[in-house]
């Protein structure tokens, strides 16, 4: 059954209040948006070797990454991700490997969640070409926000002074490849960075 027969349904049972067949209806969409995905998640993965070098920061996450381009609550079918995967392989061809510097620190959304920002050599063009190539394929996308990159260090910091940008400025490196990804449990796709 499509996505929108099921939202249809649901609607329907909500309004005129058969509740359990609301509850069917609910979890077939659950099931059909993880089969789908419901999110769109562009990432520069942070490379492991660098990862002793965030050692005095507590609770890291195991997969680290720079975000791109991050848009969710919206579903992506097969041809959607098979669009989105075509867009970010014709950026990847424009670009080669690109220099990273962690340029900052600062908090990001309600949570006040710390982020690092990364500068990336040619970082904003990359953004505004994967977003072109995107949305020429898919249409509009439903982008959580507009950022610069940035890593995710540690939600809900206690106390921002623990970590010294000192400490974090003397972090760069050379990124290869980028990965797409489209639900919280899906597999990652990674592409080299060939141009």
């Amino acid at each position: 059954m499509e996505t929108r027969d099921l939202i249809n349904d649901l609607n329907f049972f909500l309004k005129i209040g058969a509740h359990r067949n609301a509850d069917i209806a609910l979890h077939s969409l659950a099931s059909s948006q993880d089969k789908e995905g419901s999110q769109l998640f562009v990432a520069f993965p942070f490379p492991k070797v660098l990862r002793s070098q965030l050692s005095h920061i507590m609770d890291l996450e195991d997969d680290l990454h720079i975000t791109v381009l991050y848009a969710k609550d919206q579903i992506f079918t097969e041809k959607d991700r098979e669009c989105a995967i075509a867009a970010l392989e014709a950026v990847t061809r424009k670009y080669g490997p690109m220099k990273c510097k962690i340029q900052g620190i600062g908090m990001m959304g309600k949570d006040n969640s710390m982020v690092v920002n990364i500068n990336i050599d040619r970082g904003a063009e990359f953004y505004v070409d994967l977003l072109r190539e995107m949305e020429d394929r898919l249409g509009s996308i439903n982008r959580a926000y507009d950022f610069i990159p940035h890593m995710t260090l540690r939600y809900k910091l206690p106390d921002p002074g623990v970590v010294m940008i000192e400490d974090l400025k003397k972090i760069q490196w050379t990124q290869n490849e980028v990965l797409i990804n489209f639900s919280r449990q899906g597999k990652q796709k990674r592409m080299r960075l060939k141009g």
